[in-house]
């Protein structure tokens, strides 16, 4: 849900950040609210044209193994049964993959942009 909480009027401009094809841009005037339920995987880029400052990103996943990696690039995943997964990595719009294979109790990897 983008709500407008403030008393001036907002607007909500989303697009695919991967391509730059618009998903909505919709009008939020005060104390109003618009919903969107996102259906296709991805990272998003939201922003106002009003209020040039105002902007987020959003990253839709239909896989139950995702995570945010902490301030120095690391990141962890738990229960993950073995086998060979994609993994993908969004650092901004860009997107890095890699097949994995979950091995055993742990498995270590190292992911550098190419």
């Amino acid at each position: 849900m983008f709500r407008n909480s403030e008393d001036v009027l907002h607007n909500v401009r989303v697009g695919e950040s991967g391509t730059s094809q618009p998903v909505f841009n919709v009008a939020t005037v005060p104390g109003n609210a618009y919903t969107h339920t996102f259906t296709e995987p991805g990272f998003y880029s939201v922003s106002c044209d009003v209020h040039e400052s105002m902007h987020a990103d959003i990253f839709v996943t239909s896989t139950p193994y995702a995570v945010v990696a902490a301030d120095d690039g690391t990141f962890k995943f738990s229960d993950v049964p073995a086998g060979s997964y994609k993994l993908t990595v969004y650092l901004g719009p860009r997107r890095i993959e890699r097949v994995v294979t979950i091995a055993g109790t742990r498995t270590q990897l190292t992911v550098n942009e190419d």
